[in-house]
């Protein structure tokens, strides 16, 4: 069964990675941070694969996950781009 991507969670996975915690993405997105850990699960569901190694103590992105940031790094500021285009 193949599953749709939600842009959301490519957004929020930058967002845990530039932060470097989940805790930290939560705190300055204003979102719970169980919120943002099960998205992140979901979106590594969908994949198929870790993108980030977490624990109570230690937080790493896989060699998987540093490649996808990237990526989803690059259509995260192209949308922001868009959007400024709009703006003006």
């Amino acid at each position: 069964m193949k599953h749709n991507l939600d842009l959301n969670d490519l957004y929020l996975f930058v967002q845990v990675v530039d932060a470097g915690s989940f805790s930290e993405a939560s705190r300055r997105l204003s979102i719970p941070k169980t919120t943002i850990s099960r998205r992140i699960a979901k979106l590594e569901k969908i994949l198929g694969v870790a993108l980030i190694q977490r624990n109570t103590h230690q937080f790493d992105v896989t060699h998987l996950g540093e490649q996808y940031y990237r990526y989803c790094l690059s259509l995260v500021e192209q949308v922001e781009q868009a959007q400024r285009f709009i703006e003006q």
